[in-house]
């Protein structure tokens, strides 16, 4: 899981304005800081083999306290965001990978072959980093700043 979390109280002097009227245009303008980021990861996203339900579907918000939270909760997603060290993976698990973005849906002995090539060179050098929530939501915090007159 990758998270990105927005303390309310760091940025007090947007809430001044806001805590002068009512406490639910407060939680409004938290829950819109939380779609703005949303809106803003999606297109970031690295894309799967999936119909967008993997990675980019799992992209969602929510208030907790003074917090918005907006999180990846797939388990995968924090390699994505941040890369990852060398680690085993079984070349299995990257065929239909392979045979979509790849291999164009060829026959599966080249899939395989390269399905294998792929899971070697992640065990001897890792993934790059492919950042998608921290760009996102830095891009949709600077856009909610201006919007709230910060």
């Amino acid at each position: 899981m990758v998270q990105v979390s927005y303390d309310v109280n760091k940025f007090k002097e947007i809430i001044q304005n806001f805590i002068a009227g009512t406490k639910s245009e407060t939680l409004l303008m938290m829950d819109d800081l939380g779609q703005m980021c949303v809106t803003a990861v999606k297109p970031k996203t690295p894309k799967g083999v999936g119909s967008g339900g993997g990675l980019m579907g799992s992209i969602y918000a929510k208030r907790v306290g003074a917090e918005v939270w907006v999180s990846a909760p797939k388990d995968y997603a924090q390699g994505v965001e941040e890369g990852t060290k060398p680690h085993s993976v079984d070349p299995e698990d990257l065929i239909p990978w392979v045979r979509i973005k790849i291999d164009g849906n060829k026959d599966m002995d080249d899939a395989e072959r390269t399905a294998k090539s792929i899971a070697n060179y992640i065990g001897k050098w890792g993934t790059q980093a492919q950042p998608y929530m921290m760009p996102g939501c830095e891009e949709a915090f600077s856009l909610w700043k201006f919007k709230y007159g910060a």
